[in-house]
């Protein structure tokens, strides 16, 4: 999976180039992507990055002039274990929406889990079916980029 770019020339898209190198390293599987309306950062969903907490991961990649940043994990406060995607921003941009798979069954139980645990948890609102969550973007701002990017 890669995701490309195609910019706007003579009122069409005559050229599509894959994204730059630096956020799309060739070993990693980027799924899901969301450009700033601004075009000053990217949030992608990726697979297989060594910095990654287990599946898909949503990291955030800013842009300073024609260079891209590599993907930052957005860290535990958001990633889990289990599969984060489809990253959004509210159309005022105050809120990061995303949907997360944690659940009961991503938990590590310390004994096995009985039939009405098992029940319970698959009825529950953390079935690991996919929920979706928001965060304020000043945090995943904040605590993201790179200070020589400020």
């Amino acid at each position: 999976m890669q995701i490309f770019r195609a910019r706007r020339m003579r009122g069409g898209y005559p050229v599509v180039e894959p994204i730059p190198a630096a956020i799309d390293d060739g070993k990693s599987y980027i799924a899901e992507s969301f450009i700033a309306p601004d075009q000053s950062y990217m949030l992608l969903g990726i697979y297989g990055r060594p910095d990654g907490y287990g599946n898909y991961d949503i990291y955030i990649s800013y842009r300073r002039g024609a260079a891209w940043s590599p993907p930052i994990n957005l860290g535990p406060v958001i990633n889990t274990p289990a599969r984060e995607y489809s990253p959004r921003v509210t159309p005022d941009g105050k809120y990061l929406i995303y949907t997360s798979e944690r659940g009961f069954a991503t938990r590590r139980p310390r004994r096995p889990f009985t039939y009405e645990q098992f029940m319970n948890g698959q009825r529950g609102i953390l079935n690991g079916y996919g929920n979706i969550y928001r965060i304020d973007m000043r945090y995943v701002l904040d605590s993201t980029r790179p200070k020589a990017w400020r």
